[in-house]
C-alpha cells in the first residue's frame, strides 16, 4: 500500500511539475505582441533625461539558438511579427539605451528577453507561436 501510495505522488508531481512549465502555443501566421516599457537601469536607476529607450525584436525556432532580428529601433511596446515559414517560434525583445555623448549618439544593450522564460512573460505566461501553412482550397465539389 505504502508502494502504491509513493507511486502516485510521485507521478503526481511530476505531472504538476510538467504542466507548471509548458509553454502555451499560439496559432497564428500573424501576431502583434507588446511588452512594459523599460523605466530604469540595470542598477534600477530612473533612465537619466535625454537618454532614449528603443527595442529590437527577435524571433528564433524553438530548440534552436540561432535567432533572427525581425524589428529594430522600435519606439513603441508593440509589434506585429507576421510568419512566413511554417514552425514553432518564440519571441525575443531587446531594449537599448541610446544616449549621447560629445555629440555622438552611443548604445547600450539589454539582454534579450524571451517568451519561452515565464519571468520575463505576463499574467498570460510563457508563449510561443507556430505557423502551419493551410492545405489548398477545395476544388470539385459536385451535387452527386
Amino acid at each position: 500500500m505504502k508502494r502504491i501510495f509513493m507511486v502516485c505522488l510521485t507521478t503526481l508531481i511530476l505531472f504538476v511539475a510538467v504542466n507548471a512549465t509548458a509553454v502555451e502555443w499560439v496559432a497564428a501566421d500573424q501576431k502583434t505582441i507588446g511588452w512594459d516599457p523599460v523605466l530604469t537601469l540595470a542598477t534600477g536607476e530612473t533612465i537619466p533625461a535625454g537618454d532614449a529607450i528603443v527595442y529590437h525584436v527577435y524571433i528564433k525556432r524553438a530548440g534552436q539558438a540561432e535567432k533572427s532580428m525581425v524589428a529594430s529601433n522600435l519606439a513603441t511596446t508593440q509589434y506585429t511579427i507576421t510568419l512566413d515559414q511554417e514552425g514553432r517560434f518564440f519571441i525575443g525583445i531587446q531594449a537599448v539605451r541610446v544616449y549621447t555623448v560629445d555629440g555622438q549618439d552611443l548604445t547600450s544593450e539589454s539582454e534579450i528577453a524571451w517568451s519561452d522564460i515565464p519571468e520575463n512573460c505576463g499574467a498570460g505566461g510563457d508563449f510561443g507561436i507556430f505557423y502551419l501553412i493551410p492545405p489548398s482550397d477545395v476544388v470539385g465539389i459536385s451535387k452527386n
